[in-house]
């Protein structure tokens, strides 16, 4: 078997067992089962979301294959995805942060400067893009 008929049936294997949990989440959703915090919840939306999105320029990529056009617009299509993501998740950080006591911030430190120099990282991506 050669290793691209391989690594498809692997990816197939790991699709029926994704779709499987998913389908078992759903379950446990409508039953209600057991209280979830709600910023989780946000966090699987998003990842679902965003998967979702993914697949679907996959699958549009794939409907045209060896196509130029069929690529570019999968990029540009995940670049767009990832920067409202990103857009989400920055508002949602900086509500968080702001919530943290003078003593988390101070254990977080590190954590917060590795942020603060993505930040400072893309921000000059955004000055030399407009």
């Amino acid at each position: 078997m050669s290793a691209e008929v391989q690594d498809n049936k692997q990816m197939a294997e790991r699709l029926s067992k994704a779709i499987r949990e998913m389908k078992e989440l759903e379950g446990a959703f409508k039953r209600g089962s057991g209280a979830v915090d709600p910023r989780l919840l946000t966090d699987f939306r998003d990842a679902t979301d965003h998967i979702r999105v993914t697949a679907w320029g996959m699958q549009m990529a794939l409907a045209q294959p060896g196509s130029a056009e069929a690529a570019s617009p999968f990029a540009g299509l995940l670049t767009q995805e990832r920067i409202r993501r990103a857009t989400q998740l920055c508002g949602d950080v900086a509500a968080e942060i702001e919530k943290l006591s003078p003593a988390q911030r101070t254990e977080g430190r590190d954590k917060l400067a590795h942020l603060r120099q993505a930040v400072e990282r893309l921000t000059r991506s955004l000055e030399s893009a407009a």
